[in-house]
């Protein structure tokens, strides 16, 4: 089957397969204890940028024949024929720059190796354009699924027309596509870091009201109990639109509750001493407690209380990873009127507003940056550079 995409386009198609010089599978070998082998690039060393990630490769035992015909060198692309997911296509692909040669590389069985001609062809073109096939969704037509595992028709995948122009013009094409791409790759970074910054202010304006807060001095033991969660496996729930709650906040919807209104949960095992909050009654699974005041007490304030706490640090009191709701007990704290609280709530919710209004404002600024990738790809292979 063979796919054209770009059908607008001034320049001339040829099919993958004619771009290429030479097609091979990677090896996994066998488990290595000295440590001596060759280092394997496996497909969780894949980015979602198209770059290797350098870190956790992991050596193998591969025989020494195998290994000199497979050694990765600078330019080749490697592709994910096994893989992908529920909601991702298998055919990943990344491109190995200069650092592939700085010792033995291999990949392993779950990938093939594109040695493109690069006497006739710009190698990071025709990466470029594998790599816009698949964030497009076109490699889901060349796939087969077997035991839940994407597999990639290569020979069919191969066939999917490229436009080609000469290959000063894939030289040319390229230098523009990389030179907007470090433009995006810094509008991410800005973006990244004014969440970042976002975050610590949530955070901030939280202490800040709390930090050094009169009234009357009471333990944690004496306000509110940490109720254990109960367990609901993936396969138990039944669709509705209760939420259902773990230790890293809501994690599905469920058809009925296990708490009654505005609900408190504060992560016990996995990502320990987080605090969330739900409006509405929630189920709550057992790697999480739920919080049930023992006294009167505004339940917002309580959560924005729990929060400027840092339970997470009590974890390092304990020699079993989790947290122990007896020292989360233990801890004293400054209870004020509930005029008080009330009024410290309308505060802190008025801060909270407008910081979500600029959280909102970077997010969709974020949505458009990570777009822009494609984009300038579509443009490029459209010939409108």
């Amino acid at each position: 089957m063979t796919v054209n995409i770009f059908k607008d386009t001034k320049y001339d198609f040829q099919i993958i397969d004619n771009t290429i010089e030479n097609i091979f599978s990677g090896e996994w070998g066998e488990e290595c204890i000295d440590k001596n082998g060759v280092s394997v690039i496996r497909t969780t060393n894949f980015t979602n940028d198209g770059i290797i990630n350098f870190n956790n490769i992991i050596k193998r035992n591969v025989k020494e024949d195998k290994i000199n015909n497979k050694i990765l060198k600078e330019n080749d692309i490697i592709i994910e024929k096994s893989g992908g997911g529920d909601n991702t296509p298998v055919g990943r692909v990344v491109f190995c720059d200069s650092k592939i040669e700085k010792e033995r590389y291999i990949c392993n069985n779950f990938t093939y190796v594109l040695r493109i001609n690069n006497l006739i062809n710009e190698p990071k073109y025709i990466f470029y354009y594998l790599f816009l096939m698949h964030k497009m969704g076109i490699t889901e037509y060349f796939q087969n699924k077997t035991t839940g595992i994407r597999n990639l028709q290569l020979n069919d995948y191969l066939q999917i027309s490229i436009p080609l122009p000469s290959l000063e013009e894939q030289e040319r094409i390229v230098k523009i596509i990389e030179s907007k791409l470090i433009a995006v790759d810094k509008a991410k970074k800005a973006s990244d870091e004014q969440k970042i910054l976002i975050e610590k202010l949530l955070s901030s304006v939280i202490q800040d009201i709390f930090y050094n807060k009169e009234g009357e001095k009471n333990s944690l033991g004496n306000i509110c109990e940490f109720v254990y969660g109960d367990s609901l496996p993936k396969q138990n729930r039944v669709k509705g639109n209760i939420p259902v709650y773990g230790s890293n906040g809501q994690i599905d919807l469920h058809s009925k509750s296990l708490t009654e209104g505005k609900t408190i949960i504060v992560g016990r095992k996995g990502s320990i001493g987080e605090v969330h909050y739900s409006e509405i009654g929630c189920w709550v699974i057992d790697t999480a407690y739920y919080v049930k005041p023992l006294i009167e007490i505004n339940i917002q304030y309580l959560y924005f209380l729990l929060k400027t706490l840092k339970l997470s640090k009590l974890n390092k009191a304990s020699s079993i990873p989790g947290l122990n709701r007896d020292d989360v007990y233990k801890i004293d704290v400054n209870l004020p009127t509930i005029e008080e609280q009330e009024r410290i709530v309308r505060i802190i919710e008025t801060k909270l507003i407008a910081i979500k209004k600029t959280k909102n404002v970077v997010e969709e600024l974020s949505s458009y940056i990570n777009a822009l990738p494609s984009s300038i790809l579509r443009k490029a292979f459209n010939g409108e550079y």
